[in-house]
């Protein structure tokens, strides 16, 4: 993604982190079912070193739209990173 990242303050990244996480779930939500695990992989790549507990909630959130909006499988694919992103920082 952006290889300056680390450079950045931890409050820039939590904005970054939130804003592709509402990125994806307006793709969600808008028919682009297709586009949206990308913007939630690089948010959740962010909210897990920036500890962002309310871009972590917002892609919690994420798959329910995806399966709303026709995405299923992509639905099933953003819990399953979710799910080991998450397990693997405790």
């Amino acid at each position: 993604m952006l290889k300056a990242l680390p450079l950045w303050q931890i409050e820039d990244r939590r904005d970054l982190g939130r804003g592709l996480a509402l990125l994806a779930v307006a793709q969600a939500r808008t028919g682009q079912a297709d586009q949206a695990p990308e913007a939630a992989r690089h948010a959740l790549v962010i909210a897990s070193e920036a500890h962002s507990s309310r871009t972590i909630g917002q892609l919690h959130r994420l798959p329910e739209d995806l399966t709303g909006s026709g995405g299923a499988d992509q639905a099933r694919e953003l819990r399953t990173i979710l799910h080991r992103t998450l397990r693997a920082q405790r």
